[in-house]
């Protein structure tokens, strides 16, 4: 029995404002996590926007830069630590769509070089309802 898909409608202008700020500044990524999940047929409780960005750990302080002169963006960026080939900066986000403004949490996924590239090579352009995202679907 098909599952109904989740209403990502929350999430729907964080994943926009996210595009636009990941575009503007020449930064490839594909929506991860329970998103991208959702996207390709099983569908999950999510409360956050993930997305892989095609940016290695060394990329991480102009990152941290960009998400800091982003008026969207609230409060200072924080490093999650990981394993020492990946990091995860974390972005807390004001959407003001809802009745009332509500903060939500970005997670930028920095990967290895050729993790990055490989990921970017497997990326779907998807137009979902009246808005756009790169997702990734494994190999079959």
């Amino acid at each position: 029995m098909d599952k109904p898909a989740p209403d990502l409608s929350k999430l729907q202008g964080a994943l926009t404002t996210v595009d636009e700020f990941l575009d503007s500044n020449q930064i490839p990524y594909a929506v991860a996590g329970g998103m991208a999940v959702a996207v390709w047929g099983e569908p999950r409780a999510t409360f956050d926007v993930d997305v892989a960005v095609a940016a290695e750990v060394a990329d991480e302080e102009s990152l941290l830069a960009a998400i800091r002169s982003e008026g969207t963006f609230l409060m200072e960026p924080q490093t999650l630590p990981m394993p020492p080939e990946m990091k995860i900066v974390r972005a807390h986000l004001l959407d003001k769509t809802g009745a009332e403004p509500e903060i939500i949490l970005v997670d930028f996924l920095l990967l290895p070089k050729d993790f990055a590239v490989s990921l970017q090579k497997r990326r779907v352009q998807m137009h979902l309802r009246d808005w756009r995202a790169g997702s990734v679907r494994a190999k079959t």
